[in-house]
């Protein structure tokens, strides 16, 4: 079975390259070839995609695959698609949308991964994500993804997400919180009033 997207090697083939290492490297020992990865139209099986991921384990540290998950949402395609967004979603409706199990964006990309999600206030959710039994843990995977839980606020036009990460038995439970947006008329005044 093919539970993974080539579409989510786009960023990690990018900052690959960015180091100025081989792009072979990422499936040097695997079954899959370069050019399937580079294809957003392919998948693979969630063993080659660790396999993928502990190749690239000695390349970057926990910090540069936090960023590599943020620069996904910082694709200008992906800016300009969340205009949409910002009409539909509060950024908890968003958390809920791309976590749906079985449904959302998430598990159309990971079809191994089983997302569950707990709105503990206004501004702050839990989204707990655990591989399928039967499936390898990937730590890489929940470390780049935190990297997108802290990004994605942006694209509604609110600050970053703090994002707390605890390890499970099977995967990560996320603690995400997100600053409330000042409205734009409270900034508006704050501006005019600031010189007096």
């Amino acid at each position: 079975m093919k539970e993974v997207s080539c579409r989510v090697f786009e960023i990690l083939i990018r900052a690959v390259a960015t180091k100025g290492i081989a792009l072979e490297r990422m499936v040097e020992g695997t079954t899959v070839s370069l050019a399937t990865l580079r294809d957003k139209n392919q998948r693979i099986g969630w063993t080659e995609c660790c396999a993928v991921m502990n190749n690239l384990r000695p390349i970057f540290t926990d910090a540069e695959y936090v960023e590599i998950g943020r620069s996904h949402f910082r694709s200008t395609m992906l800016r300009f698609v969340f205009v949409v967004a910002r009409l539909r979603f509060t950024p908890m409706g968003f958390y809920r949308w791309l976590n749906t199990p079985r449904e959302g964006v998430g598990n159309q990309l990971f079809t191994c991964i089983v997302p569950s999600t707990r709105e503990i206030s206004e501004n702050q959710i839990e989204v707990d994500l655990t591989v399928k039994d039967g499936y390898e843990i990937c730590w890489e995977f929940f470390t780049i993804t935190s990297g997108n839980f802290m990004e994605m606020p942006r694209l509604l036009g609110y600050p970053d997400a703090h994002v707390e990460v605890t390890r499970l038995p099977r995967g990560s439970r996320f603690l995400i919180t997100v600053p409330r947006r000042t409205r734009f008329l409270s900034r508006a005044w704050r501006a005019v009033t600031w010189p007096i």
